[in-house]
């Protein structure tokens, strides 16, 4: 089946990891059998799944991995890791909690919300300083009309 990645962290997916393959009012564990990069998407294959009318009853679902079950480069954070946690300035000052996370041609941008205000704050070196799973917190250094 053709799959539309929401997270460069699928390209880490292999043969015989286990996902998460989820339908409105549905989630069961599947294991890739095979996956390819396929134009702008992905071509995925799934034990179990051996003909093309059990394929099309998982048409629109949301293959789903968890923080852990796939080996990322060092840096990389699955878009749930980052969703939540709160973002702080180097000098400590509160900006919000991530609330979504999208792609632009060049980078992620990730949506910080507190209270009414929200900003957008791109996923670059040189604006995300430290991103701390632990702590729970993205430290980040303002640059000139990022928090306007």
């Amino acid at each position: 089946m053709k799959a539309t990645p929401l997270s460069p962290s699928f390209q880490a997916l292999k043969p015989d990891d286990e996902v998460s393959v989820s339908l409105p009012g549905s989630t069961r564990k599947l294991k890739i059998r095979s996956i390819k990069n396929h134009g702008r998407g992905i071509l995925v294959s799934f034990h179990d799944i051996n003909d093309p009318e059990s394929a099309r009853l998982l048409r629109g679902a949301l293959i789903g991995i968890e923080a852990g079950a796939v080996e990322l480069p060092e840096g990389e954070f699955l878009y749930s890791q980052i969703i939540g946690l709160s973002v702080v300035t180097a000098e400590g000052e509160e900006v919000g909690a991530v609330s979504d996370i999208f792609k632009t041609g060049s980078n992620d941008v990730y949506v910080v919300k507190k209270g009414e205000k929200e900003y957008l704050i791109p996923a670059i070196r040189d604006v995300i300083k430290k991103i701390d799973l632990a702590d729970k917190k993205i430290i980040i250094e303002v640059m000139k009309g990022l928090l306007d």
